[in-house]
């Protein structure tokens, strides 16, 4: 596990945007410490909720300052990206390596994968062998955590009994025979 501190992840981080020429604003100070905090959460934050976080500070920072700061944490590797099947993209920490990332498709818990640095390095020997060099990214791993399964919620999701089950036909020709 990664002992960096908050602190010291932050410096790394405005680093990294200074020498990529990005120049330093308090905007994307609290941006940066706003996604350090809400990625330690359960749920990955969205960017509704790093929005949410830096105006309780900066009334000012919209939607799209956050869009174009997080973007570019991306593509520097220090955040990922995650499509949970919600409609919108979750941020977590990627800090510039391959990361697993496992959901809950109800809540959207977050949930530890065991021994990640194996599935990783199973998927770097992978890709070597086959001379292929991977770039840092986030694989996603969807599923229902123990609370969701047992609920009522999740009884309509595809794969709880089939695809699509439970769900009800929406087609207009159904009530016409």
């Amino acid at each position: 596990m990664d002992k960096t501190t908050g602190h010291e992840k932050k410096d790394n981080i405005m680093r990294a945007l200074k020498e990529s020429g990005f120049r330093m604003t308090k905007q994307r100070d609290l941006i940066v410490s706003a996604i350090l905090e809400k990625c330690d959460d359960p749920v990955p934050p969205g960017i509704q909720e790093i929005l949410s976080k830096v105006q309780e500070q900066d009334f000012s920072i919209g939607m799209a300052t956050i869009y174009r700061t997080v973007e570019v944490l991306s593509r520097l590797g220090f955040v990922s990206l995650i499509d949970q099947g919600d409609g919108f993209n979750r941020i977590t920490l990627a800090e510039g390596k391959i990361t697993i990332h496992a959901f809950c498709r109800c809540c959207g818990k977050s949930v530890a994968v065991p021994e990640e640095n194996k599935l990783i390095d199973a998927i770097s020997e992978l890709a070597h062998s086959e001379d292929f060099t991977l770039i840092p990214q986030a694989f996603r791993i969807c599923g229902l955590c123990s609370d969701c399964r047992d609920s009522d919620v999740a009884r309509d999701l595809p794969g709880k009994r089939g695809r699509g089950a439970g769900r009800g036909c929406h087609c207009k020709r159904r009530g016409q025979d």
